[in-house]
């Protein structure tokens, strides 16, 4: 039996199928499993009146899982995400049955290895048989780099954003990381990529206007990977030269370096622990935020997510919260009030716990979420800060403010 040669597709019998088979095949081979909105082929469907909260629930279920999906059958729009909150989204018109792998095949491969999201208006009969050999790519592997990246002169550390999981690279930065001997700074989507006691975490990053600068000063080298855009906006110091390496390299890689002998620690770090050790035991009223997100954490189960809507109470938590799981904390670069809501939500449907820190639950999106996880079957716990029996004493955000300049996240 021949093999085909690597990176090339065996040859495929043409078959006979509605239009619409290969659309949502395309879109399962990237994870997107159901359909909030109206229904759409055989996904999963969830039905939701309000077309802007089935873009809020695709627009979260694909933050957590992959490839979230909604559909408005009155403009006929499909919308593919992870993105919370992207309201303008670029629109490509799907016009003939022919183009389904190229249009819908790309656009749910974007949004399952990034942040993104993708709309797509169906102007074709999707009911329609074709005969087509086309069939879905599905997640295609990087071909990876085999050479060398590191020698041993210059002072090197890691950056590592969210996307190295959406690639499924977690394991393969941990082998990088700990051939080379290397810290590892992660922004805030990516917390729990190291558990907070690992020698190689280094914090996490992006929050504020100096976190770059306190973690990275000093450092010749930094090695960045699957970063979201959305939240590395503080600059990097001045003379440090950043790599930006495809996160399905580094399996490989991880032959190709130099081991250091330590990993020194970074003032950020400390004076983040100095703030935050303290907070969690501090007994004031109202309450030091340190100590809400310490009694929030003693609660969780071990499979539990928290949300929170960016914001005041989303910094704390993603600051402080002392992450153990990749994905336990979700704490959007985009989106407004409500948008952990809907975190929640997503993550209740697929059978998990979920609470979301909020300090608006009055707002009616939020309430409106909260009727539509419940015909659903995804009830969540809500945390309110800042009420009559959690006031919260705001003021420590100067703390932070003080340790790590003005907030970057969100701005």
């Amino acid at each position: 039996m021949s093999v085909p040669p690597r990176g090339v597709r065996p040859w495929q019998p043409a078959v006979v199928q509605p239009a619409m088979d290969l659309v949502t095949a395309c879109i399962r081979s990237h994870g997107g499993r159901q359909v909030f909105g109206d229904p759409f082929g055989d996904l999963e469907h969830r039905a939701v009146g309000d077309p802007a909260v089935a873009a809020m629930f695709a627009d979260a279920d694909g933050r957590h899982h992959g490839v979230g999906v909604a559909y408005d059958a009155g403009r006929r729009r499909l919308r593919l995400s992870s993105r919370p909150g992207a309201i303008e989204a670029p629109i490509e018109v799907l016009d003939s049955p022919l183009h389904i792998t190229r249009v819908i095949e790309q656009a749910a491969r974007a949004v399952a290895r990034s942040h993104a999201t993708r709309v797509v208006e169906i102007a074709c009969d999707l009911d329609e048989p074709i005969t087509s050999r086309a069939r879905p790519a599905g997640r295609r592997d990087y071909a990876p780099y085999a050479g060398a990246v590191v020698g041993d002169g210059p002072r090197v550390a890691m950056l590592a954003g969210p996307h190295v999981a959406r690639r499924g690279a977690v394991d393969a930065l941990h082998a990088f990381a700990a051939a080379a001997g290397l810290a590892v700074a992660n922004t805030w989507g990516a917390k729990g990529l190291y558990r907070w006691d690992s020698p190689h975490h280094a914090g996490t990053v992006g929050l504020q206007q100096h976190d770059f600068e306190l973690v990275f000063d000093g450092v010749d080298l930094v090695i960045a990977t699957g970063l979201d855009p959305d939240e590395t906006c503080p600059p990097m110091p001045a003379g440090t030269t950043v790599v930006v390496l495809d996160p399905q390299q580094l399996g490989l890689l991880a032959h190709h370096v130099a081991r250091r002998p330590t990993i020194a620690a970074n003032p950020l770090y400390e004076r983040l622990a100095a703030i935050a050790q303290p907070g969690y035991l501090d007994t004031r009223r109202p309450f030091h935020p340190a100590r809400l997100v310490a009694e929030l954490r003693a609660e969780m189960q071990a499979d539990a997510v928290v949300t929170a809507d960016p914001g005041p109470a989303g910094l704390w938590v993603a600051r402080t919260f002392s992450t153990t799981e990749l994905g336990s904390v979700v704490v959007p670069a985009t989106g407004g009030p409500g948008v952990g809501a809907a975190l929640a939500a997503t993550a209740a449907l697929r059978g998990g716990e979920a609470t979301y820190v909020t300090t608006t639950p009055d707002l009616p999106l939020v309430a409106e979420i909260r009727a539509v996880g419940t015909a659903l079957g995804a009830q969540f716990g809500m945390r309110v800060w800042d009420d009559a029996e959690r006031p919260v004493d705001w003021d420590c955000t100067r703390d932070l403010v003080a340790a790590a300049g003005p907030v970057a996240a969100w701005t």
